[in-house]
């Protein structure tokens, strides 16, 4: 019997049903366009079923199905396929023939069963082919093993049109999965800056320190990993190809958000979302578009972590009673926040490890910071905008405290650099002697402070600002530091010389080194520092050419001379700076001409080039650069731009292989 207007066929017969479905059943029904055979008593899959072309939905439901064939691939029009509770037989995948199903809209392969061993449900779900990123039109997925793939999870990624997702057996290694739910309390479509969520997990002890490492070198090579997962997208990297800012993927964000529920690791409070007062959460992210104010007399008793993102600009305030309810918290999170007074409450929490009170209104830090004995880090970057200049002398009994960020950074009218400022310290500064990170200190020709500092022999990276001509001897007991691998120097005049000959020699592990003085000659410690990434020279105005001096660093990726050279040519030579990518040029009065041999600086791929106004040319051999992506010039002589405009100009030539021109005029 053939049906030749049949378009929908549905079967209601199950397995403990006499009738059965012979071979020959299906043979009939070649323009059906609907296919539903839930429960049905099928054990193998019906060869007919891949000559139904026009079928659009097929569901196979419950039935003893042991797999699907590769000729599935025939069905093209399929949109709906449902495997629901197949899983319970033989079927564990799927074949590469269900990626030729371009039209596919919703794929359900999942199931549940009850082990008498646990009260709960297991979940089961199937491996997709690895491919299955190709069907861009699934709206629903579910379930998919992973199993530890992380190409999966990439796939996942690009089906932008999902609307259910499940993931089935996601692997913890070493709390990796916790660290991804971490992420989840920043808001959606928050950057994250790479440094912030490091500091977070340190602090949250996510990440166990290895010998010879800082617990923040560990914990980002977790970060890679997940980027490398695809768990964490990458906005942003810098110029040595670390994440500087990244986020979550709307997927994966939904992925944990379920997840964190689940285990009671994160709170989210937005829009209307309520609270109860017997939830127990660890974890609580307060979003600035919350409507709802806590009830001042709730407790929260469980919880450790509080990040609140909420502005100056937001409807919602932080009123006096606002913290009374977080005296067991670990990481408390105020950047930004509008706060104009130390609540006295803050002191209380004397489990604090975490305590950011960046770019807030604070006028002063009380005496009583002291009580927070354990408190690790410490952030006032940008606070000192307001009123705070000094820090009390209760800092000194944070023993623990690893980093003291206190600095900020601000661009006057009159020059084209940034000031920058820091903070008076307590006298003994040097019986923290935990301290790793410490910026930006105001010596203000304080001979004792830098002797102090000489104590801090742990310190990684180290700001000093307000240095005289007479601190340039007392410079010596930064040989003591032999960790250190920033460091930051600023004097308190751009025209009076600081000497450093009282230095023998530089800390042989520095990376970055930000030298803010005039300097009547260049120390040559400097040319041997062999691990050498950054180097900023600022006000230095040497006679001597330092593309020259410095031409043999061979890990040197970022070199900035600003107001650094009073003479009339800059030369690189051929083989030097193997691995610069960025060199910045800045308000050098005298620059008539920059030579680039042949084989210098192979990797370069930004150059910028700013103020320099006896500079009437590109530099001389920038057609070698290949590797060159991205110019920028601005408040260049008007010469300059004639010479590379498109697509005339006498230069253009010389440029037109650089894929990005910025010119400010």
């Amino acid at each position: 019997m053939r049906f030749t207007s049949l378009r929908s066929l549905l079967v209601f017969v199950s397995t403990r049903s006499s009738m059965s479905l012979g071979k020959t059943f299906s043979k009939g029904f070649k323009l059906l366009g609907v296919l539903e055979l839930e429960l049905a008593p099928l054990y193998e899959f019906p060869p007919e079923l891949t000559e139904m072309i026009h079928l659009r939905y097929l569901s196979l439901r419950s039935t003893m199905l042991r797999k699907l064939p590769e000729s599935i691939g025939k069905l093209k029009k399929l949109e709906i396929l449902d495997l629901k509770h197949c899983l319970m037989t033989c079927i564990s995948s799927l074949p590469n023939g269900i990626l030729k199903l371009k039209h596919l809209c919703q794929l359900r392969a999942y199931g549940y069963c009850f082990e008498s061993s646990t009260m709960f449900a297991s979940t089961y779900g199937m491996n997709l082919p690895g491919k299955i990123g190709e069907l861009t039109n699934l709206q629903k997925l579910g379930n998919v093993e992973v199993n530890d793939n992380g190409d999966m999870l990439r796939e996942l990624g690009k089906l932008t049109q999902l609307r259910r997702l499940g993931i089935l057996k996601l692997t913890q290694e070493n709390g990796m999965e916790l660290c991804s739910s971490l992420e989840n309390v920043f808001p959606e479509d928050y950057l994250i800056k790479r440094i912030k969520i490091i500091r977070l997990w340190v602090v949250e002890r996510f990440v166990e320190e290895k010998p010879g490492l800082t617990a923040e070198e560990d914990v980002e090579d977790y970060l890679n990993e997940l980027v490398s997962r695809s768990m964490i997208q990458v906005v942003q990297k810098d110029n040595f190809n670390r994440v500087r800012t990244c986020c979550v993927h709307d997927i994966m964000r939904e992925i944990i958000q379920l997840k964190s529920r689940d285990i009671s690791f994160a709170m989210i409070l937005l829009n209307d979302r309520r609270m109860s007062t017997d939830e127990k959460i660890r974890r609580m992210s307060i979003h600035a578009n919350c409507k709802e104010e806590l009830p001042s007399d709730m407790r929260f008793t469980s919880l450790r972590s509080l990040l609140v993102f909420v502005s100056t600009r937001s409807s919602m305030s932080l009123g006096k009673t606002f913290f009374k309810g977080f005296k067991l918290l670990g990481v408390l999170e105020l950047e930004l926040a509008p706060l104009y007074e130390f609540p006295p409450e803050l002191t209380e929490m004397i489990h604090l490890r975490y305590l950011s009170l960046r770019s807030t209104m604070l006028r002063k830090l009380p005496e009583s910071i002291g009580k927070l004995k354990k408190l690790e880090i410490l952030d006032l970057k940008h606070c000192l905008m307001t009123c705070i200049s000094s820090l009390p002398n209760g800092i000194l009994k944070l023993k623990h405290l690893c980093q003291l960020r206190a600095y900020g950074y601000c661009f006057e009218s009159s020059t084209m650099f940034a000031s920058t400022y820091g903070m008076n310290l307590p006298g003994k500064i040097g019986e923290l002697t935990n301290l790793q990170k410490l910026g930006n200190v105001e010596v203000n020709d304080n001979g004792d402070m830098l002797r102090e500092l000489g104590k801090l022999t742990q310190l990684r990276r180290l700001g000093i600002l307000k240095l005289t001509q007479e601190n340039g001897m007392e410079l010596c007991s930064l040989e003591k530091l032999k960790h250190l691998t920033a460091l930051y120097m600023v004097s308190i005049s751009t025209t009076e010389p600081l000497h450093l000959n009282s230095l023998s020699s530089g800390p042989r592990f520095l990376q970055r080194l930000y030298l803010k003085y005039s300097l009547p000659t260049l120390p040559k410690w400097i040319a041997s520092l062999q691990y050498l990434a950054k180097l900023v020279l600022q006000h230095s105005n040497l006679n001597d050419d330092p593309l020259k001096s410095l031409h043999g660093l061979p890990n040197l990726v970022v070199l900035e001379l600003r107001e650094a050279f009073v003479g009339e040519e800059l030369c690189c030579n051929i083989g030097g700076y193997p691995r610069l990518k960025k060199l910045s040029l800045q308000q050098l009065s005298q620059l008539k001409c920059l030579r680039v041999e042949q084989g210098a600086m192979p990797g370069l791929r930004g150059l910028d080039i700013a103020a320099c106004e006896k500079l009437e040319m590109v530099p001389l051999g920038i057609k070698h650069l290949r590797n060159l992506q991205r110019l920028m010039v601005w408040f260049m002589p008007w010469r300059f731009y004639q010479t590379i405009a498109r697509p005339h100009g006498e230069d253009f030539w010389k440029v037109q292989h650089i894929q990005t021109i910025e010119a400010i005029y």
